[in-house]
C-alpha cells in the first residue's frame, strides 16, 4: 500500500517546527521514503538560512513600541531584560493599524489630486472669462504658419565649415584622422565621392597636416587641415553639392575667425582660419588655382 502524499503546506510547518508531536514521526518517515520531497525541503532549509543571515542585523533590532498591543511587550519581556527577538504569536503585529494608516495616506493623495484639478479648472475659467478662449486642448488658438527658410547650399557649407573648424581644426590633440604622410587624396576621394587632389600650400607658408571626414549631405564632406609655423591652422572643407553653380571667392569676417567660400560646378569649398581676411583670401585663391577637386567619381 502506497503511503499518502504529504503536501507542501504540511512540509513547511514541519520545517518551521509547527507540526503537532503526533504527526512529526509520520512526516519524517515519509521524507526518508521520498528523496525528491526531502531534497525540496533541504532547499527550503538552506533558503531560510540565507535569509536569516542576510537580515540578521535587522532581526536583532528591538520591535518598535508602536507595533505592540497594549501590555503585550511587558508580558513578552517579563524576566528577560534586553530581549529583542520574540515569537510573533506573543507579540502580534497590529495589522488593523497598518491598514488604517494606508487608507489615510490614500485619502490624502486623493484629496491633493482633487485640489490640484480644481485649482487648474479655476485658472482655466478665469482665462476663459478674460480672453474668451481656453488655454489648452481644443481651445488653443491656432499658431500662425511660419515660412520655412531653406538655406542655400553655400550657406549650409559655411555653417558646416565653421562647425568643423571649432570641432576639429582647433583640436590640439587630433585635428585629423589621416596624416599627410598617408594617401590623403585617396582616402578623401573614396569617402566623399570626388577626385580630390589635396594641394600643398608650402610655398604660402602652410604645410598639410592631414585630413578627416565630416558629416555632410548627400555624402560626407572632406576636410583638409593646414598649419603655419606659428601654429595658426586653416581648414578646407570640400563638399559635393549637385546642381551648385560656380561662384567667385567671398570672404566673411567673424569675431575670432574668417571664412572664404566659393564653388565650382557641383562642388563647394570653404576655407576657415584666423580673422585675417587678406591672408585667407590669398590662400583661397591659391587653392582655387590648384583645383582641389578634379572630377566626380
Amino acid at each position: 500500500m502506497t503511503a499518502p502524499t504529504i503536501g507542501d503546506v504540511e512540509l513547511c510547518a514541519w520545517l518551521d517546527g509547527e507540526t503537532p508531536p503526533d504527526r512529526r514521526a509520520a512526516i519524517e518517515e515519509w521524507l526518508r521514503a521520498t528523496p525528491e520531497a526531502a531534497a525540496r525541503v533541504n532547499n527550503w532549509r538552506r533558503q531560510n538560512e540565507i535569509i536569516r543571515g542576510r537580515f540578521a542585523r535587522i532581526a536583532a533590532e528591538p520591535v518598535p513600541d508602536s507595533l505592540w498591543p497594549d501590555g503585550a511587550r511587558r508580558e513578552a519581556t517579563r524576566g528577560q531584560p534586553g530581549i529583542a527577538l520574540v515569537n510573533e504569536r506573543d507579540a502580534p503585529i497590529q495589522v488593523e493599524r497598518f491598514d488604517w494608516q494606508r487608507r489615510v495616506r490614500r485619502l490624502r493623495l486623493a484629496v491633493a489630486a482633487g485640489g490640484a484639478f480644481l485649482a487648474g479648472a479655476a485658472v482655466a475659467l478665469l482665462i476663459v472669462g478674460a480672453t474668451g478662449r481656453l488655454p489648452f486642448a481644443g481651445g488653443k488658438p491656432p499658431r500662425p504658419i511660419e515660412a520655412t527658410v531653406i538655406a542655400s547650399p553655400l550657406e549650409t557649407l559655411a555653417r558646416n565649415a565653421l562647425d568643423a573648424h571649432r570641432t576639429y581644426v582647433r583640436d590640439a590633440s587630433r585635428p585629423v584622422e589621416v596624416s599627410a604622410t598617408a594617401d590623403v587624396a585617396g582616402y578623401l576621394s573614396r569617402r566623399v565621392g570626388l577626385e580630390i587632389a589635396a594641394p600643398a600650400l608650402d610655398a604660402e607658408g602652410a604645410h598639410l597636416l592631414g585630413a578627416r571626414v565630416t558629416p555632410g549631405d548627400p555624402s560626407p564632406n572632406g576636410l583638409l587641415v593646414y598649419q603655419e609655423p606659428g601654429g595658426d591652422r586653416y581648414g578646407l572643407l570640400i563638399s559635393r553639392a549637385p546642381g551648385l553653380a560656380p561662384s567667385d571667392i567671398h570672404v566673411v569676417e567673424r569675431r575670432t575667425s574668417a571664412l572664404a567660400i566659393w564653388s565650382t560646378p557641383g562642388v563647394g569649398y570653404a576655407l576657415t582660419g584666423p580673422n585675417d581676411p587678406a591672408r585667407l583670401n590669398r590662400l583661397a585663391r591659391e587653392l582655387a588655382t590648384r583645383s582641389p577637386v578634379r572630377a566626380a567619381r
